[in-house]
């Protein structure tokens, strides 16, 4: 996470600019050399947590933590439609962004658990599903 105000983000960067919230993701490409930016993605709201990140095999990265007020930081939606869970249940809720292999654009956003609920570890497998574990309060989403 970030406060920093001049955080290297790249210039079609998913939800730019940074908007002054503390603690804001960031999610930062390094080509196989290490010498070049290959994209600097920041989005979320203020007093965020970043626990895990996979990569699945096209490249894509997802990113999970907890999350206070909201994925996002200038403009687009808090989750894409279609998400597992789309609003935000309160207080602070574990979340998982998977963003396109240029880190331009959310593949997908969601939300999980109830309220103080957060994301410790996230895997993704050959076919690209996303396994993630946490914990959280009784609130917990669950599938029936």
């Amino acid at each position: 996470v970030t406060t920093s105000p001049d955080f290297p983000g790249t210039g079609s960067s998913y939800f730019k600019p940074y908007n002054g919230a503390s603690n804001a993701v960031f999610v930062s490409k390094l080509c196989a050399g290490g010498a070049d930016l290959g994209y600097s993605a920041l989005f979320g709201g203020a007093n965020n947590t970043v626990a895990g990140i996979a990569v699945d095999n096209t490249g894509r990265a997802v990113v999970v933590g907890g999350n206070d007020t909201g994925l996002a930081v200038s403009s687009g939606p808090q989750v894409y439609p279609g998400s597992w869970a789309s609003t935000k249940p309160g207080g602070v809720n574990a979340f998982a962004v998977k963003l396109n292999a240029a880190g331009t654009d959310a593949v997908f956003s969601t939300y999980l658990g109830g309220i103080s609920s957060q994301a410790s570890a996230v895997s993704v497998d050959s076919a690209g599903s996303t396994s993630i574990t946490g914990a959280g309060d009784n609130t917990w989403l669950v599938t029936p």
